[in-house]
């Protein structure tokens, strides 16, 4: 009894000084080891304590998956619960506490996509669908100008959908901001002014070249609505029309229907849509380029052609 006895304690005594060798191991390998290089690293949903350890591993952000499963077994009622699955990123320096620090506050990578203005609804789908980290297919479309284009931040292993709805829920708020009363109308103004105006202060003086060319009932004979009713929308508008093209048929061809197309050719921006909003107060009827990004405006026919032969010879200089 007596031999039993002390083979008792002998064994107590290793296991608690096994126990403390291990804790303190644990203890300095989280304090201790530092991250050699920075990395990313991707927690999928479902993964187990185990398979995240041995992605750490890997990736270097921690020595040995065997003590940080020690530790990760210690908080596993909590792990199961709130590692959020997603792109974490660990800097450089960091040690393994760190890691566990940042995994437990679902600290993760944020992306973000910049969706540029003027872009259709066709070029906005393809973007989405070519960036990285996005699940699913978008299943849910939305009328050609009501996407707001801006810049949008996601984590990885969020939906496509998700981007494209967020992008009309945007534009749905902006426009009920504005109290806009004919969105439609406003919208398909806006597009037009977006793709013909590169600059912000140039916008309201387009918009009110199509506003007086409206109240005159002239046709608006815009180029790029052109563009979009023979590429059905499916184009970046760097096209050179012909005299064929400006006889195209299709209600969105501006040349030969008076007023504005059925709808937006593109997806405008709030400096667009805030151009037709409050348009500049000009007499112009008519622009074109000047060959440097921007636009001669004229109120004859007579000064505009001016301008145009003025443009024409700035081309032929051109090296």
């Amino acid at each position: 009894m007596h031999t039993v006895f002390k083979t008792f304690v002998t064994l107590v005594i290793v296991f608690f000084f096994v126990a403390c060798a291990s804790l303190g191991y644990v203890s300095y390998t989280l304090n201790h080891y530092s991250l050699p290089s920075p990395t990313r690293v991707i927690i999928e949903k479902g993964q187990g304590l185990k398979e995240i350890s041995a992605i750490l591993e890997s990736n270097r952000v921690i020595p040995d998956k065997y003590s940080f499963v020690a530790v990760l077994y210690y908080y596993s009622n909590f792990v199961r619960h709130f590692i959020i699955p997603g792109e974490y990123e660990f800097s450089e320096g960091s040690t393994p506490a760190d890691a566990l620090h940042k995994l437990f506050r679902g600290d993760r990578v944020v992306r973000k996509a910049t969706i540029p203005e003027g872009y259709t609804a066709f070029q906005i789908t393809k973007y989405i669908n070519e960036l990285e980290g996005l699940k699913g297919e978008i299943t849910t479309h939305y009328p050609e100008g009501y996407l707001m284009p801006a810049t949008y931040f996601y984590y990885w292993g969020d939906s496509r959908q998700s981007i494209l709805d967020k992008m009309h829920k945007e534009m749905a708020s902006y426009l009920s901001s504005n109290q806009i009363t004919n969105p439609a109308e406003t919208l398909t103004l806006a597009s037009i002014v977006e793709k013909e105006a590169r600059f912000d202060e140039e916008r309201p003086i387009v918009a009110s070249v199509y506003l007086n060319r409206m109240k005159m009932r002239m046709p608006l004979q815009a180029d790029p609505t052109v563009i979009y009713a023979i590429y059905a929308g499916k184009t970046d508008f760097r096209h050179n029309l012909t005299k064929q093209d400006l006889s195209y048929n299709s209600p969105y061809n501006t040349y030969t229907n008076r007023g504005l197309p059925p709808g937006p050719i593109a997806n405008p921006g709030k400096a667009a849509i805030q151009a037709v909003l409050s348009p500049a107060a000009t007499t112009f009827l008519y622009f074109v380029a000047d060959g440097t990004g921007r636009h001669r405006f004229a109120t004859s026919l007579v000064e505009h052609n001016k301008n145009v032969q003025i443009y024409l010879a700035s081309l032929k200089n051109q090296p």
